[in-house]
């Protein structure tokens, strides 16, 4: 199986990930967690940590938190809500990871 992170899309001022299959098929899409917080980020940049929900077909399957601190990034990845095992856990990784990378790359 073939998996691949689509570009970043942005609906207001959320910015939203799609995972896509080998087939160009919709498996997941990650957004950030409000509107607000959102807008506040982009003033705020680095002061106001970020969080991730991850959904598959609209239901929430895992989070994605960043950790206040202002020298090293830390996320935090919770896949309790999905109890089914409905998304691969190594994409849940992935995902952090460009996060993490993409993150870095704003300071």
């Amino acid at each position: 199986m073939v998996n691949r992170f689509s570009t970043l899309e942005r609906v207001g001022n959320i910015i939203c990930w799609h995972i896509l299959d080998a087939n160009e098929q919709h498996v997941a899409v990650a957004q950030e967690d409000s509107q607000a917080m959102a807008l506040l980020r982009r003033f705020l940049s680095n002061l106001i940590p970020q969080s991730y929900h991850i959904l598959v077909n609209g239901s929430p399957v895992a989070e994605i938190h960043q950790n206040f601190n202002p020298f090293v990034l830390h996320l935090r990845i919770d896949f309790s809500l999905d109890a089914r095992r409905s998304l691969d856990r190594r994409l849940g990784l992935a995902l952090a990871s460009i996060l993490g990378t993409l993150e870095g790359r704003q300071d």
